[in-house]
């Protein structure tokens, strides 16, 4: 992996360690706003730390790894992610139909599975 050392790799954590708890705070909200079951909610949790976790990607370093992909690579993978199952769970909170809710979280895993590896696969070292 990059070095993780140094103050702006510290601050950087801490942002996102703030925006966990700000997503947090939204669900909590929304749990107690709306009727939306306890899947749902979390799913609004993991769709709001997924996207942090996107457009966070940012703040860390983009140079690739010896053996992968850059540490900013890895976050927006993460975050997208969680937003696909954030999403998913969401979705699923609603009564939908089981095979579109699985459908849409395979199409959205395999869509960032081939983005990521398209946009990978000439910036690594070896």
């Amino acid at each position: 992996m990059v070095e993780n050392t140094g103050n702006s790799y510290r601050t950087a954590q801490a942002v996102v360690a703030g925006f966990i708890i700000i997503a947090v705070a939204v669900a909590v909200i929304l749990w107690g706003a709306t009727d939306l079951g306890a899947v749902s909610i979390a799913g609004v949790f993991l769709f709001i730390v997924g996207l942090m976790f996107a457009v966070l990607s940012l703040l860390f370093n983009g140079t690739p790894d010896k053996f992968g992909a850059s540490e900013r690579s890895y976050r927006l993978t993460i975050g997208l992610l969680l937003i696909v199952v954030g999403a998913v769970m969401i979705i699923a909170g609603f009564n939908v139909e089981l095979y579109i809710t699985v459908a849409v979280l395979l199409i959205g895993i395999a869509v960032i599975g081939i983005c990521t590896a398209l946009s990978n696969s000439k910036k690594t070292k070896y």
